[in-house]
Formats: structure tokens, sequence, C-alpha cells
């Protein structure tokens, strides 16, 4: 999805060479589990300063659609967890951990 090979650009481009990043998004057992995470964006109305925040409906990502996006940015996952405890990602798991790299600096050239 293009949402999400903006923010993994975005990711990318605070990411120093050498540097490793994590992130959680929910898996699609998360659903299942009747879990919701509400995301936030910014609205503004027409001649108003201010800006309101708006809900949007939340999302759960496999695997294949973070390593198809990350993949885009030239990045990759190292790591999965089903939990902050250091799980590790099972099928049924509501929340999906990921620790990941550079694609470069898993073969050495920068």
């Amino acid at each position: 999805p293009d949402e999400l090979v903006a923010l993994f650009a975005t990711m990318a481009a605070h990411l120093t060479s050498e540097g490793r990043f994590a992130f959680d998004v929910l898996h699609p057992a998360a659903r299942a589990q009747g879990l919701r995470a509400p995301h936030f964006r910014e609205r503004r109305q027409r001649g108003l300063r201010d800006a309101a925040l708006h809900r949007w409906r939340a999302r759960a990502f496999d695997a294949e659609e973070i390593d198809r996006a990350l993949a885009e940015v030239g990045l990759a996952a190292l790591e999965r967890y089903g939990s902050f405890e250091g799980k590790l990602l099972e099928p049924a798991d509501a929340l999906h951990v990921c620790v990941g790299e550079r694609v470069s600096s898993r073969n050495g050239s920068a």
C-alpha cells in the first residue's frame, strides 16, 4: 500500500547507513480478536488556522505487505516478534513487531 511505502521512505531518509529501525503494526489476527488501533491525521478546515484531528480506520498488515513496502525503499526486516517481550511472531498474534535495516548494510556495502 502506498501509505506504507511512504512511511518506510520517511523512515529510510532518517536512518543512518548502519542504523536499525523498529516498529509495530496490527497483525491480521488482530481483527479476529476484535482489536482496534485508532489512527489519526490532521484535518484543516478552510479559513481556520487551527488543525483538528480526524480518526482513521485501523488497518492490519501482513508480513508479505510489509516486506514488499520495505523492499521498495531499500529496507528489509531482520526479526519479527509477536510482542514487545521478544516472543517470535506466530499467525495468531495480534501485534507484529518488526526490526530491520537497510538492505545495503546486510551485504557490506553502503
